[in-house]
C-alpha cells in the first residue's frame, strides 16, 4: 500500500525534528550517491544541530520563566503590602496632610506591577531625600523594612525580564533555524526529485518523504510570523 505523503512544512516542531532525523539517517544510507557528501556537508547537519541546541535552551527557559514570574509576583504582593502599611502609619506621625503625596502614597496603591514599581520608586526617592532629617527617625525602621521589599521586587523584576527576553529571542531563533533547515531539506528533495522524476517510482516509498507520488507537492514555506509561540 502506498505511504501517505509527508509535508515538512505542516509538521509540528516535535514531528519535524523526528522527520529531519529520519532524513539524515536515510541520507547516510545513500553512500553510493556521488553528490551525497556535498549535500550533507553543505550545512544541513550543522543547521539541524543548531536547531536542536536552541530547542534545548528554549525548553529550559519555558520551565524556569514561569517559576521566576511566580517569585516576581510574590515580591510584588509583598511590596504592595508594605507600601499599604506605610500609607496607614505615616499620617500617625506627621501633622502635614501632604506628607502622603510627597511619598506617592496619597492614591490607592496600584496592583499593576509596572505602576507599583513607579510608586515604589517615587516613594523611596523621596525617602532618600528626607530620611536623614530628625523628624523622620520615628519611621526609619518601617521604611527600611519596606525598602528591602522594594529591592527584592526590583531584583525579581530584572531577573524575570532578562529570562523572558531570552525566551522570546530563543523562540525567534528557533523559527529562523527551522526555516534554514527547511530550505536545505527542500534543496535535497529537489535534487532527488530531479533524479527520480516519475511519481510512481518505487524509490519514493522508501524515502522519509514517504509517498508513492514522489513528493511532488512537498513544498516548504518559511515562517513569517516571528511572534507565534513555539509549541514543544
Amino acid at each position: 500500500m502506498p505511504q501517505k505523503a509527508r509535508y515538512p512544512k505542516d509538521l509540528g516542531i516535535g514531528d519535524f525534528i523526528s522527520f529531519i532525523r529520519e532524513l539524515l539517517l536515510w541520507l547516510a544510507s545513500q553512500v553510493g550517491d556521488p553528490d551525497y557528501r556535498a549535500i550533507l556537508v553543505d550545512g544541513f547537519q550543522a543547521k539541524f544541530d543548531a536547531l536542536e541546541a536552541k530547542l534545548v535552551e528554549y525548553k529550559q527557559l519555558i520551565i524556569h520563566v514561569p517559576e521566576i514570574n511566580k517569585l516576581y509576583t510574590g515580591a510584588a504582593d509583598a511590596l504592595h503590602e508594605g507600601l499599604s502599611m506605610l500609607k496607614a502609619i505615616v499620617p500617625l506621625f506627621f501633622d502635614d496632610p501632604s506628607v502622603l503625596g510627597e511619598f506617592a502614597l496619597a492614591k490607592k496603591i496600584p496592583k499593576d506591577m509596572d505602576d507599583l514599581y513607579i510608586s515604589g520608586q517615587a516613594c523611596f526617592n523621596h525617602w532618600a531625600d528626607v530620611s536623614a532629617l530628625p523628624g523622620y527617625a520615628v519611621v526609619e525602621q518601617d521604611f527600611a523594612n519596606v525598602l528591602s521589599k522594594f529591592d527584592d521586587f526590583i531584583a525579581k523584576r530584572d531577573e524575570y525580564e532578562v529570562k523572558y527576553l531570552a525566551m522570546q529571542a530563543a523562540q525567534n531563533d528557533i523559527l529562523e533555524l527551522r526555516a534554514a533547515v527547511e530550505e536545505q531539506e527542500r534543496d535535497i528533495f529537489k535534487y532527488y526529485r530531479a533524479k527520480h522524476p516519475k511519481g510512481g517510482d518505487e524509490f519514493w516509498t522508501e524515502t522519509p518523504w514517504g509517498t508513492s507520488a514522489g513528493g511532488a507537492t512537498a513544498e516548504v514555506s518559511n515562517p513569517t510570523n516571528q511572534s507565534v509561540p513555539v509549541s514543544i
